[in-house]
């Protein structure tokens, strides 16, 4: 282990707990009544409350990483004699504190350490991989900007073309407290990110398992919890451990904080040191408000976190109203404490509007139309949406939908327990927010569908499974076998078993080789390429490359890109398509010259990487990488060495300098063979005649976002089962490009051979159901954007007409006879969006316009 590497780990802990640490040493409630491990919790949130003060007056006095460390340092030297002042003039150093007893459960307690160990085993093994996909790229060419700078910025810094992008409003104190690490242990950024998980994993874990323990009053069932976080969360690489040192995440782990501050409050004024089972009852009227420090963190919480991330303060107030208000109107408490209870979420709201205001004043300014419109909905009918269960399972698995059904039979004992207010008024509110369609609709209206995502992460689902486990296994201890034992034994093999998918499924990515996780691995190749570039080039450059290559380049080094991936750029860029656009026509074969030189001057490029390093086929939005189109592509720049200068060739990795031969160069335009008539010609032809002049069948499939589909001419009538149908079909792009991808879902269907098929409450099923029965099947298709892999729509000529072939693989059981072949077009959302008919009705959202008809006949023996 490095000596950096320590210092690195050195700096974060110094981070993210020094100076809440000094802070709470001198608040009796936050130090002295607590046990060495929960101390933690406040030491965490107070110090990020400390680093977003810094970012502040960094921001307003000196906008420089190299100001604001010194300015941190500064404060926490100033802190310790202050600190100190304020614990003796208190006399908080020499009242002899009782502790708040955690619950007891030492085996619980080496659980949740043993746990926390595991996860350091893991983040150790795989670390923080950047991978092509994760918005920890973003994070990282961030953080390497304001290094490169020296500057605090909130502009998305991955291009040095910034026309058209307006302040980031995710980013914040975080993004400023690592460049701080990064400046003070002289680790790159990249190296920080894969070895901040190590630190941070553990921490949360911890943080975990404290606050839990302090919410439920009870160590097993917090510990029980921990491990369902661990088993659903934090092995799957799409989730917890890729992604934790991204702001909203880690704004999650800061707002567990919150709650556990107002749990120790409420502990902190009981006057019983070992509290009955409903200590409720044997609580005195409120003088004073003994726990009031905790409660001021409480309060506190919102506006720190509004640094850390927007939507965590969001996130933070929902899960802070949902558990208080529900204490206070729920419980026979005394009235001070209702009172108190009450007002804590609306002072914590009111505390975060000033914080709130400094950190969108100006964001927003402009709208990235990738970023906004709907996703991840399932619509119960036109335009009433809740959040699709498929997104819900996707975040926290089987588990995770398990738990929420298990809060019904608590409903009966909120009124008694506060672990039981805990679980189900997170539950509820959250189902409230994400199961109701006129909070949806509101929340799409003002595009915060990413606040709809993240509400998901409110409910304590965790909570109520440990809460389970626990009572399973203690009725099993003390009850003597008998119908008593169903439930427990019940549930835990329910839970085992959901468990086992989610480690076995995380077992199963672990152990696939390398070509198979290529969106999670790090592209050695690339990084050398970017290395060499780095050493050649002092100054940062801008590099054109594919957006999927574009998103990694700022992140391995120390130059610009010029294109986002997918939604990955700020949320208030209004020219984040047309980067897409324009980085893959530059690298497109068919886009003439006389375009691609005009795109480079406009984006001020100096090197075109192209990038054939890729082990198969990548489709992601926007993007296809195909093979088959690699030749095309490296011949457009190596038939011009005199503009293109080939610098670097290894591992699939061609570099370029471009010298630009000025405005009077021409070339001529490439041959492109997809096209079939030029605009000139098709641009004032109706659909009908050019369907004519080619030879081919008409479609009269509605056209979508300038896109139509001209005829479709068939090679073969007849095929067999297990072998392919092709289509070939014919194209014209009439106006802008599309926002959003448009896509063709191709379909073929036979004739049913029930009339239950068609059913509107439960064709499907039945069908499915019906095929599987008789081993046969009746409808089968393939979406497929025109010529994706070769020339997207997005690049086409308006006006021109296009041809496209592909092939629809036909199941080996599908069923003989005449099958219709149906097709729709309609825009693809990031997430995909589900509609409650499609579930019960054969006649779904893609049934589509008939095109023709073909045979399908038994494959031979």
């Amino acid at each position: 282990m490095s000596l950096q590497l320590l210092l690195f780990w050195a700096s974060c802990l110094a981070l993210f707990l020094l100076p809440g640490a000094l802070v709470a040493r001198s608040i009796p409630v936050l130090w002295s009544r607590l046990s060495p491990g929960e101390r933690l919790l406040p030491a965490f949130l107070l110090s990020a409350g400390y680093l977003g003060l810094v970012w502040v007056l960094g921001s307003l006095i000196r906008p420089t990483v190299d100001f604001s460390l010194g300015l941190w340092a500064a404060g926490c030297v100033i802190l310790i004699p202050v600190t100190e002042w304020w614990r003796r003039r208190t006399g908080a150093s020499a009242r002899r504190r009782t502790p708040l007893p955690p619950p007891a459960g030492n085996l619980a307690l080496l659980a949740a350490l043993a746990l926390c160990g595991i996860s350091i085993w893991a983040t150790l093994h795989e670390g923080g991989s950047l991978g092509y996909i994760h918005d920890s790229l973003d994070f990282v060419s961030f953080v390497r900007r304001m290094l490169e700078t020296g500057r605090i910025d909130i502009v998305s810094a991955a291009y040095r073309n910034t026309e058209g992008m307006g302040p980031d409003p995710r980013r914040g104190a975080f993004h400023l407290g690592m460049a701080m690490v990064c400046a003070a242990s002289g680790i790159a950024p990249d190296a920080m990110w894969r070895s901040l998980p190590v630190v941070l994993v553990p921490l949360s874990l911890w943080i975990f398992f404290a606050s839990t323990r302090r919410i439920l009053e009870s160590a097993p069932a917090a510990a029980f919890a921990l491990l369902f976080f661990v088993g659903t969360t934090l092995f799957e690489p799409d989730r917890f451990l890729q992604n934790l040192a991204y702001a909203s995440r880690l704004g999650w782990v800061y707002s567990w904080v919150g709650v556990w501050a107002v749990a120790l409050g409420l502990d902190a004024d009981r006057t019983d040191k070992s509290r009955p089972p409903d200590w409720s009852r044997h609580a005195r009227a409120v003088r004073g408000l003994v726990g009031r420090g905790a409660l001021v963190l409480a309060v506190l919480g919102a506006p720190i976190l509004v640094a850390v991330h927007v939507l965590s303060a969001v996130q933070y107030l929902i899960s802070l109203a949902a558990f208080c208000w529900t204490w206070a109107l729920s419980r026979r408490e005394p009235r001070p404490l209702r009172r108190r209870l009450a007002l804590l979420p609306l002072a914590a709201g009111a505390a975060l509007v000033p914080a709130l205001f400094f950190k969108v004043m100006g964001s927003y300014s402009a709208a990235n139309p990738i970023f906004d419109h709907p996703q991840g909905l399932l619509y119960l009918w036109d335009q009433v949406p809740l959040l699709a269960p498929q997104r819900m399972a996707a975040w926290f698995g089987w588990p995770g939908l398990l738990a929420v059904l298990l809060v019904i039979p608590m409903f009966p004992r909120v009124r008694v327990r506060r672990d039981f207010a805990y679980v189900v008024s997170g539950t509820v509110i959250g189902a409230l927010i994400l199961l109701n369609p006129l909070a949806v609709m509101i929340l799409e209206r003002f595009k915060a569908h990413s606040l709809l995502f993240r509400v998901l992460f409110v409910v304590p689902h965790f909570a109520t499974l440990g809460i389970y486990t626990a009572w399973s296994l203690r009725r099993l201890r003390d009850d003597r076998p008998s119908w008593r034992w169903a439930a427990p034994i019940a549930f835990l093999a329910l839970i085992g078993l959901f468990l086992t998918f989610n480690v076995r499924e995380a077992t199963r990515f672990f152990s696939e080789p390398a070509f198979r996780r290529g969106p999670w691995m790090e592209s050695q190749p690339l990084r050398r390429a970017l290395a060499f570039l780095s050493e050649s080039e002092s100054e940062p450059r801008v590099v054109a490359s594919d957006p999927i290559t574009s998103y990694q380049i700022p992140a391995y080094s120390r130059h610009y890109a010029i294109a986002p991936f997918n939604q990955h750029s700020s949320p208030a860029d209004d020219r984040a398509v047309e980067r897409i656009y324009d980085a893959l026509a530059i690298l497109n074969a068919y886009v003439p010259m006389d375009r691609t030189l005009r795109l480079l001057r406009d984006y001020r490029v100096d090197y075109v990487l192209v990038n054939q390093s890729f082990p198969r086929y990548v489709k992601f939005y926007y993007t296809f990488i195909a093979p088959e189109a690699w030749p095309g592509e490296l011949a457009k720049f190596t038939q011009l060495p005199e503009v293109f200068e080939p610098v670097y060739s290894e591992d699939g990795i061609h570099l370029f300098r471009f010298h630009d031969p000025g405005p009077g160069f021409h070339y001529p335009p490439p041959r492109n063979p997809y096209v079939m008539i030029p605009a000139e010609e098709a641009g004032a032809l109706d659909r009908a005649t050019l369907a004519t002049r080619l030879g081919v069948e008409p479609a009269s499939v509605p056209p979508i976002e300038g896109l139509e589909m001209i005829g479709v001419a068939w090679t073969q009538r007849t095929f067999t089962a297990g072998d392919y149908v092709k289509i070939r079909s014919y194209w014209r792009r009439t106006g802008p490009p599309p926002t959003l991808p448009v896509e063709a879902f191709f379909r073929l269907a036979t004739d049913y051979p029930s009339p239950l098929f068609e059913n509107p409450w439960f064709g499907k099923p039945y069908r499915r159901f019906y095929e599987k029965k008789v081993g046969l099947t009746y409808r089968f298709g393939r979406l497929h954007e025109p010529l994706e892999e070769s020339f997207p729509t997005f690049l086409w000529e308006p006006g021109a007409v296009y041809w496209d072939e592909f092939w629809i693989p036909a199941p080996r059981h599908a069923a003989p006879g005449e099958y219709q072949v149906a097709v729709k077009l309609y825009e693809v959302p990031y997430a995909p969006n589900y509609y409650l008919t499609d579930f019960l009705r054969v006649n779904d959202s893609l049934e589509g316009v008939e095109i023709g008809r073909v045979e399908l006949v038994p494959p031979r023996d």
